[in-house]
C-alpha cells in the first residue's frame, strides 16, 4: 500500500481541476460529466456531484482533521455512492441518476484505499478533499493514474446557507482558484426558457402542487412567503425558481468578469445539436486530446464505462413522482434521448404555453440575446405591458387544481386524494399573493434588470 499512497501523494500535488459550473441547475452537468466518463487524460465520476459547495458548507478551514474528513466523505459527500454502494438508498440514487444495473461499483477496493490513506495521516487540505474521492474511484477501478492531467468536477454557482432573495456570493468560484490557481472552469449555459420549464416540472410533481401546501403547513406556508424565506422546496415553485435563474445568472456573468481567464462558456444545446465540433473546442482549450469514440454515428455517453440511460425532471427514471400534476415523458422517449438530441433542446416548447414563453422572454431578455437565443413572442415595445402583465397575472402551469388530477390522487391513497383537494380549496390567497410578490420584483426593485 505503500506504493498506492505514494502515487496518491504525488496526484494530489500535479493534477489540475475541470470544474463545470451549471449556473441554472439545469443547463446538464450530468450529461457533460458522463461524456468524459472515459477520457484518458480527464478523471470523471458521474455520479459525484456538487464537490466545493459541499465542502465550503461543511467545513470553514483549509486545514481539515482526518475522522471529520473521512465521516463528511462517507455520509455526506456523493461519495457515499461509491463507498457504500450496496446501500439501498445509494443504490436508489445511483439509479435515478441513469446508472444501468450492469455498472459496478468496485466498493470494497474503494473502501480499502480510502480508510488506508486517511489512516496514514492526521489532516488533509480542502484541496486534498476534493480530489480524494476521483482518485479512490479511479484507483479502485484500475485507470491508468500516469496519465490523469485532470479531474473533473461539477457543482453550482450557490450555497445551500445562500439567500435567493439577497443573492449567491460565488464563492465556490473564488475557493477553487485559491486551491487551483491554474484551474479551467466552464460555465454550462441552457436557454433560460427551458431552465424554467424544467425544475418547474420537477418540483410541482415532488412538492405535491405549485405551493407545497398540505393539511398542516398552510400557516407556516404563508408566513414563509410573507417572509420571502423562498427555498426550493417551500413557498413557491414558480417564483423561487424565476428568482434562482436571475440570481445565478447575475453571479456567473460577474464572475465570468472578474476570472475571465479561467473561462469558457459552453451551451447545452450546442452540445446536443453540434456535438463534435463543440467538444473540439472544449478539448483544444483543455490541451487534451479529442476522445475518438465521440465521432462515433451511434455515440451514447457512459457511467462507470457503462452505457447512461439518463435523467432529468421529465424522466420517470429520475422523477419518483409518475402521477403528479404535470405528466412526465413516456418511458419509451426518455430511453431515446439519453445521448445528444435535438429533442432536449426543443421540448420546453411543449412545457410552457405561450404567456409563459412570452415572460421569460421579457424577464431574461438580457440573457437570451447575450447567448443568442432566438425570441419567439416578445417583440413587443417594452412600454407595451398588456400581455406582459397578463402573463404574469394568469396561472402557470401545474398552478390550477384539476378534477382529472384530484381523481388520480385517489389511485395512489385516500391521503392523497386529500392533500389535493385541501390544495384546491386553499391555493388562491397564495395564487393572489404571489402575484403581488412577483410584480414587487418586477417594477419596484427592477430585480431582472441588468443581469449581465
Amino acid at each position: 500500500m505503500s506504493h498506492n499512497l505514494e502515487t496518491i501523494a504525488s496526484l494530489l500535488n500535479t493534477v489540475n481541476l475541470v470544474c463545470v459550473i451549471d449556473h441554472s441547475g439545469r443547463a446538464g452537468n450530468g450529461f457533460f460529466l458522463t461524456v468524459f466518463d472515459q477520457h484518458p487524460t480527464v478523471l470523471s465520476c458521474p455520479l459525484m456531484h456538487y464537490t466545493y459547495s459541499y465542502i465550503i458548507s461543511a467545513f470553514e478551514d483549509k486545514e481539515i482533521p482526518c475522522d471529520m474528513a473521512r465521516d463528511f466523505l462517507l455520509n455526506k459527500s456523493y461519495f457515499r455512492l461509491l463507498y457504500h454502494a450496496d446501500d439501498p438508498q445509494n443504490l436508489k440514487l445511483a439509479h435515478r441518476m441513469g446508472m444501468s444495473d450492469s455498472a459496478k461499483v468496485n466498493s470494497a477496493s474503494i473502501r480499502t484505499c480510502c480508510d488506508l490513506f486517511f489512516q496514514s495521516r492526521k489532516t488533509v487540505t480542502r484541496k486534498d478533499l476534493a480530489l480524494l474521492p476521483f482518485i479512490f474511484y479511479a484507483m479502485a477501478h484500475h485507470r491508468n493514474l500516469d496519465q490523469i492531467k485532470y479531474v473533473l468536477v461539477s457543482d453550482a454557482i450557490s450555497l445551500r446557507t445562500e439567500s435567493v432573495d439577497t443573492g449567491y456570493s460565488g464563492k465556490v468560484i473564488d475557493v477553487i482558484l485559491e486551491d487551483f490557481p491554474q484551474a479551467k472552469l466552464i460555465s454550462l449555459v441552457r436557454d433560460p426558457r427551458a431552465t424554467f420549464a424544467s425544475p418547474r416540472h420537477q418540483f410541482v410533481n415532488w412538492l405535491g402542487n405549485m405551493y407545497a401546501l398540505k393539511p398542516g403547513n398552510l400557516i407556516a406556508r404563508m408566513k414563509t412567503l410573507w417572509a420571502r424565506k423562498l427555498t426550493m422546496d417551500n413557498a413557491c415553485v414558480f417564483l423561487f425558481w424565476l428568482l434562482y435563474l436571475a440570481q445565478s445568472a447575475r453571479t456567473m456573468s460577474y464572475k465570468i468578469q472578474q476570472y475571465q481567464n479561467h473561462f469558457i462558456s459552453v451551451r447545452n444545446e450546442d452540445l446536443n445539436l453540434d456535438f463534435q465540433n463543440t467538444l473540439h473546442k472544449i478539448c483544444k482549450w483543455l490541451d487534451i486530446s479529442f476522445d475518438k469514440r465521440w465521432d462515433e454515428p451511434n455515440y451514447a455517453p457512459t457511467i462507470l464505462g457503462k452505457p447512461w440511460l439518463g435523467t432529468g425532471a421529465y424522466n420517470n427514471r429520475y422523477q419518483t413522482v409518475t402521477n403528479g400534476r404535470l405528466m412526465n415523458e413516456t418511458q419509451e422517449v426518455s430511453n431515446q434521448i439519453a445521448g445528444p438530441n435535438a429533442y432536449v433542446t426543443q421540448r420546453w416548447q411543449q412545457r410552457l404555453n405561450k404567456r409563459e414563453i412570452r415572460l421569460l422572454e421579457r424577464l431574461f431578455k438580457e440573457e437570451l440575446k447575450f447567448y443568442q437565443y432566438p425570441i419567439m413572442y416578445d417583440k413587443e415595445n417594452e412600454s407595451d405591458l398588456k400581455n406582459y402583465l397578463c402573463s404574469a397575472l394568469l396561472p402557470f402551469e401545474g398552478e390550477l387544481p384539476t378534477f382529472g388530477w384530484i381523481v388520480r390522487g385517489s389511485q395512489d391513497s385516500l391521503k392523497e386524494c386529500w392533500n389535493r383537494v385541501f390544495y384546491a380549496l386553499t391555493f388562491l390567497p397564495f395564487y393572489f399573493y404571489t402575484r403581488i410578490i412577483l410584480g414587487d420584483y418586477i417594477f419596484r426593485k427592477q430585480f431582472f434588470k441588468n443581469i449581465f
